[in-house]
């Protein structure tokens, strides 16, 4: 796999956790990665569509990487929090964080089957053992707190060099939940409201009764609207509530990850 593009979500975009994780990702593969935030898994879910999205139809290929999960619970499961996994879905290969809503939405759209998830100490021994990491900085991996800057990385590098790395091969619908009708993006400073809600589901949200146009342009002034958005993956693109000229955040008084039923 010839890596062309890099895409990282991640809720560690700070100035200097985004900076250190862009110049690991440009020591290993060559090249300058796009960062995009999340404030949530379920926001992380929406840009990791729509990643894949941005290099749908293309010849080359990309590496997703994504780090946003809850932290609540992952210590009673978990010793070092959630585990990551990694799945291709068309040109791109994305490892990801598996606890929460992280990749319910490859899950909704069906971009994706299976998962391969990846036990960090298994792993580190297995890249030891071919040399790919020394016994140290190995050890070092796997007690680390920041595993997007010192693990994900690296593994995506194996894997998109053709490495049998040892995985878990498990099916993303044993493992993934379902994402729920919801905001999972406000586009500041116009305040649309992305949601997770298909053309067909619209009857299933509280917002039934909202007029629905196909594109802004159509919106009479001052109005709210269901409107076919940008967002989401060839012809299956998430509706947006809008009001043409302001906020539908602030009209309806919603915010990231608020439910629509």
């Amino acid at each position: 796999m010839k890596v062309q593009f890099f895409s990282i979500v991640t809720d560690c975009d700070c100035t200097n956790a985004a900076g250190r994780q862009a110049l690991r990702v440009q020591s290993l593969f060559g090249i300058q990665p796009q960062i995009i935030g999340a404030r949530s898994d379920l926001e992380a879910a929406g840009h990791i569509v729509d990643a894949q999205d941005a290099i749908r139809g293309s010849k080359r290929e990309g590496v997703i990487l994504a780090n946003v999960a809850s932290r609540d619970g992952c210590r009673e499961r978990w010793q070092n929090g959630t585990p990551f996994c990694y799945t291709r879905t068309g040109q791109a290969l994305i490892v990801s964080t598996l606890a929460g809503q992280t990749l319910s939405l490859v899950k909704k759209l069906r971009l994706a089957e299976t998962l391969h998830v990846l036990d960090i100490p298994t792993v580190m021994q297995w890249a030891v053992k071919k040399r790919l990491i020394a016994t140290v900085e190995a050890e070092e991996i796997v007690q680390t707190q920041f595993r997007s800057y010192e693990f994900s990385p690296r593994v995506a590098l194996w894997i998109a060099g053709g490495w049998k790395v040892p995985a878990e091969k498990t099916r993303v619908q044993d493992v993934v939940p379902d994402a729920p009708l919801a905001v999972w993006y406000s586009d500041a400073p116009f305040g649309n409201c992305k949601t997770t809600v298909l053309a067909h589901e619209r009857n299933s949200t509280r917002f039934s009764d909202v007029a629905f146009s196909r594109r802004l342009a159509d919106v009479p002034s001052k109005n709210l609207s269901w409107v076919v958005g940008s967002s989401g993956y060839g012809n299956q693109r998430w509706l947006e509530l809008v009001v043409n000229g302001e906020s539908a955040a602030k009209k309806l008084d919603v915010r990231i990850g608020d439910l629509l039923t």
